[in-house]
């Protein structure tokens, strides 16, 4: 891919954030930092609302995007990053081939995962954005798994068939 940049550098070191597709190209990228210093990048978050909380430390001046000069080095700097674009969403469309539907997504107390084949599910697995496992269910053609413990995010599914083939997705927990 290399580093192809749609925006110009702002200081010694930026926040650079960006989206790819399936494939690994570009869809579209974006720079934080301010003029003659560093922007630490530390960490993000994806908030329920599909908009990112970028979130690190600023040593830099003003800049188009850096509205805040700060007041000592290496401030606490916080984005909130949101996007618009057709290509935004988690709602799962394809489970390869439609073999399973996960639905409603984004979901608030329930899940409900059924085949839409003579396929059975051997396993639906449930993992946090650090790809931890959380939940763990063995073998239905329909299950529904109460989700109303688990804090509003993205979260990360797979299901196992009656084939041994895996299929794989993300579902919005909201409020």
């Amino acid at each position: 891919m290399g580093l192809d940049l749609s925006e110009p550098q702002y200081g010694f070191s930026d926040y650079w954030i960006l989206k790819l597709d399936s494939l690994g190209n570009k869809v579209w990228d974006k720079r934080f930092g301010g003029y003659g210093g560093n922007s630490d990048f530390s960490g993000f978050v994806i908030l329920p609302d599909s908009s990112i909380l970028l979130f690190g430390s600023s040593d830099s001046t003003l800049s188009p995007v850096k509205t805040d000069p700060g007041y000592g080095s290496g401030d606490l700097w916080l984005i909130r990053f949101a996007y618009n674009d057709s290509t935004v969403g988690v709602n799962e469309v394809n489970t390869n081939n439609f073999e399973f539907s996960l639905y409603p997504n984004p979901a608030t107390n329930e899940l409900i995962i059924y085949s839409n084949s003579n396929l059975a599910i051997q396993n639906f697995s449930l993992y946090d954005l650090n790809g931890r496992l959380i939940y763990e269910q063995f073998g239905l053609d329909k299950m529904t798994v109460n989700i109303s413990h688990l804090e509003p995010a993205i979260y990360f599914y797979q299901i196992l068939d009656s084939r041994n083939q895996f299929y794989n997705g993300k579902f919005l927990k909201q409020r």
